[in-house]
């Protein structure tokens, strides 16, 4: 069989290995024995750029391509060109070969080719003597290419369906229609910052004169942030239930969601989270704020931050301390609760919205229709942050007591 049939037969061998979907290291080994049978090479070695041109050997013959020899790839990228190694020196670690070959894509270089005693190949212009050995090697590669990129658009597709489905989940966790009456009022503002939130908020009606609320910030984004936050919210309803129908305190309730979070995440996610119970009949709340940003509570002359309570949750099996405050509320009184993407939000000199600003934000819109008080807080946060992007999720949960 002549050359020409045998570079026929090798060409058809590969096209039905890359139609029958054979893996790469399957056409890695077909190349190689291509190699070793048609060109007779004492050595060679073919290294494979990914798609950061981090380089690897994945097929040798006589020679030990370590790592640096593989460096010494990386750093010869950008010559990108067939060379002739007249002195064998003149390149360190790879001066046991008599030439490298580029095998290049849309001016993208995918793999390198290094042989040493190869008949017929002596000089520079020998070189285009493996024309074919440079075209196999260019199928081969741009079939492998294109397999990563299947590959990418299959993790991509299957990431954008894994955080619709973790929107879905989140969507059903928050309250559609929060009160609007002669006792409360409440409304709430949420903007994720991506496709996905790791914030939550919840209202409960416990009895006639008695409600609770809550907000909450899960670490992290995801499938895995909504699924805490899904066991989370199934967790706090079942237990504001228990607090009505068996007398169950705020303290232990907290407990007992520590003690969930921390099994279901097993401390490798945690929650800040505020939770006030509010009699409507006593005109007083009981709050608990682990590890959350700490809530505004104004009255007409007064501005108080919320900051009695514990760890964040999930943090540690049991936690080390925990306090609840109880609090007169006035006619009137006004609960801001928010999550950290507002006073974390820079402008153009890198300076924090802060918590200054929010109160005196709050102080001069203290009589707003919450609607109202939710639409100027945007408005002014998109003002101070000018040409900055927003880097967090943010949420806002507003309460009135009418009394």
């Amino acid at each position: 069989m002549n050359k020409k049939e045998l570079e026929i037969r090798a060409l058809l061998e590969i096209t039905e290995a890359i139609n029958n979907n054979l893996s790469e290291q399957d056409l890695y080994r077909i190349f190689y024995f291509t190699c070793i049978t048609m060109f007779k090479a004492k050595k060679m070695a073919f290294v494979v750029l990914d798609e950061k041109s981090r380089a690897t050997c994945v097929a040798n013959k006589n020679t030990d391509f370590g790592t640096d020899q593989l460096k010494a790839i990386e750093g010869y990228l950008t010559q990108e060109k067939n060379t002739f190694f007249s002195e064998k020196n003149q390149i360190p670690h790879l001066n046991e070969f008599d030439f490298i070959l580029s095998v290049q894509h849309k001016k993208k270089s995918l793999a390198y080719i290094l042989m040493t005693d190869v008949d017929g190949i002596n000089c520079e212009e020998d070189l285009n003597k493996m024309s074919f050995l440079r075209t196999m090697a260019n199928i081969i590669m741009v079939a492998i290419e294109n397999k990563r990129l299947v590959r990418r658009d299959l993790k991509q597709e299957a990431y954008r369906k894994e955080m619709e489905i973790a929107k879905n989940v989140q969507t059903l966790l928050v309250p559609k229609v929060l009160p609007n009456n002669n006792k409360i009022s409440l409304y709430s503002s949420y903007f994720p910052h991506s496709m996905v939130s790791g914030d939550y908020y919840d209202f409960v009606e416990i009895s006639e004169d008695e409600v609770m609320l809550c907000i909450a910030d899960v670490s992290g984004k995801g499938m895995a942030a909504a699924l805490v936050m899904s066991n989370f919210q199934a967790c706090f309803r079942t237990l504001a239930r228990q607090k009505a129908n068996l007398g169950l305190s705020l303290q232990d309730a907290v407990h007992e969601l520590n003690h969930q979070v921390f099994s279901s995440a097993q401390g490798e996610k945690f929650i800040t989270f505020f939770v006030a119970n509010i009699d409507l009949k006593a005109a007083e709340m009981e709050y608990i704020n682990a590890g959350h940003n700490a809530p505004i509570l104004l009255t007409e002359d007064t501005l108080q931050h919320l900051k009695t309570g514990t760890l964040m949750l999930g943090a540690f099996p049991k936690l080390p301390f925990l306090k609840s405050e109880v609090i007169p509320l006035e006619k009137n009184s006004l609960l801001f609760t928010y999550t950290d993407g507002i006073v974390e939000t820079n402008n153009n000199i890198d300076e924090p919205f802060g918590e200054e600003r929010l109160d005196t934000f709050l102080r001069e819109n203290f009589d707003s229709k919450l609607a109202k008080l939710h639409e100027n807080m945007i408005i002014y946060l998109d003002e101070f942050k000018q040409n900055q992007p927003y880097f967090d999720d943010l949420t806002l949960l507003s309460f009135r007591f009418k009394g």
